[in-house]
């Protein structure tokens, strides 16, 4: 082999290797900080593995392209190369995940203080470097050049061999980030064969407004790992990204018409159906009148599916008001600064929500929950209910 298809080999492996590690940070969020069953590195940390071995190594690079340009005055480069057995094999081992034991150093494991970005622009500036050092190194230099390396007995090795090994160090990683995905996606496999065959949980949480329910909602989601819907949300979406929903809903505005239940009805039922396979499903704030009880459980009943649990908050009116007041003075929203608009807020509930959620008192079980103390402690108190 000729020292300009070795230098190549490695080039080629570099810039290969690098394009599969870069392509690590467009995927999903819950995969990179998905923590496998052996307890070992998430994605993320990997990746910030990488690019902290590439940064000693690249130390190490850097002093010995240095010193094999320095030899160039003292050794015969000529006889070198002539006699040099080129075989990068002694160093594919390297990127094969778990093929041997290897004790890693403190300053190599991740620490988390990096962001994504960080990582990966470091690892660009580290591919570059690399390449650079090959570019200073084009004629065999590097072979002037060799250091002791004793990460599985390799023994001293050229600056060649350090650049590659530095390469196949980021596959063997890559490697193990594909087992993680591969877990990762057997399990939401199994998770979601499991939620099949449980059925959809759907949990109803209700309450007036300033309750704090879609506080609550939103730390039920992460927990849970359900679908938080806000209904009035949705529809402001449908809307706005005119959908045929959202086109006919406005067209019903327009006139000055009330939104059918029909609609409704066809809103629900997509909303179960892009949801389908999920765990469960929380809808917020909804229903708000009592048509929108016999509608949500009807559509559920078509979809093959049922209410699981519902969770009332409880706020005294009072304590509403005065939650209304400081609503309308702290707020930056134009809306929120009209202290009638929420008193108007509350009377809605009061006339229209209170009795729907005593209808439905009458149709299923649904349990009150204090609203009033620290988010914590409500938190607490719902999460209580569900274990029940």
């Amino acid at each position: 082999m000729r020292i300009t298809t070795y230098i190549q080999e490695i080039q080629l492996h570099l810039i290969k290797t690098h394009s599969r590690i870069l392509e690590w940070f467009d995927k999903n969020e819950n995969l990179k900080t998905y923590r496998p069953i052996d307890q070992g590195w998430t994605i993320a940390e990997i990746l910030e593995h990488i690019a902290l071995t590439s940064h000693f190594l690249l130390i190490l690079i850097d002093k010995g392209t240095e010193k094999a340009l320095r030899n160039v005055k003292k050794i015969s480069l000529e006889e070198l190369k002539n006699e040099y057995h080129y075989n990068l094999n002694k160093i594919d081992e390297i990127g094969i995940h778990k093929s041997f034991d290897w004790l890693r150093p403190e300053h190599m494991e991740p620490q988390g203080e990096k962001s994504e970005l960080e990582i990966k622009d470091e690892l660009i500036i580290q591919l570059n470097r690399c390449l650079n050092q090959l570019g200073k190194l084009k004629n065999g230099e590097g072979l002037l050049y060799k250091t002791t390396m004793s990460v599985n007995d390799l023994g001293k090795i050229n600056v060649y061999e350090y650049i590659y090994f530095l390469s196949k160090h980021a596959e063997r990683h890559i490697r193990q980030m594909e087992e993680n995905q591969v877990e990762f996606e057997e399990q939401r496999t199994n998770e979601n064969v499991e939620n099949n065959q449980k059925g959809m949980q759907i949990l109803v949480i209700t309450g007036p407004p300033y309750s704090g329910k879609g506080t609550q909602c939103e730390i039920l989601e992460e927990v849970l790992q359900y679908k938080h819907i806000s209904t009035g949300d949705r529809i402001r979406s449908e809307k706005e990204n005119n959908t045929v929903i959202g086109k006919e809903m406005k067209a019903y505005e327009e006139k000055g018409m009330l939104v059918p239940d029909e609609l409704m009805e066809n809103l629900l039922t997509k909303i179960i159906k892009e949801n389908e396979g999920k765990k469960g499903i929380i809808f917020d704030g909804y229903p708000r009148t009592t048509p929108q009880v016999d509608t949500l459980i009807e559509v559920l009943k078509a979809n093959q599916k049922e209410i699981s649990q519902i969770i009332n908050i409880e706020v005294p009116k009072e304590e509403l008001l005065k939650r209304a007041k400081e609503r309308a003075k702290s707020s930056n929203r134009k809306d929120d600064k009209d202290e009638s608009i929420h008193l108007k807020r509350i009377q809605i509930f009061e006339e229209h929500t209170r009795p729907a959620i005593q209808y439905l008192k009458t149709k299923m079980k649904v349990d009150d929950i204090d609203g009033i103390g620290s988010i914590q402690s409500i938190t607490e108190r719902i999460n209580h209910q569900l274990k029940k």
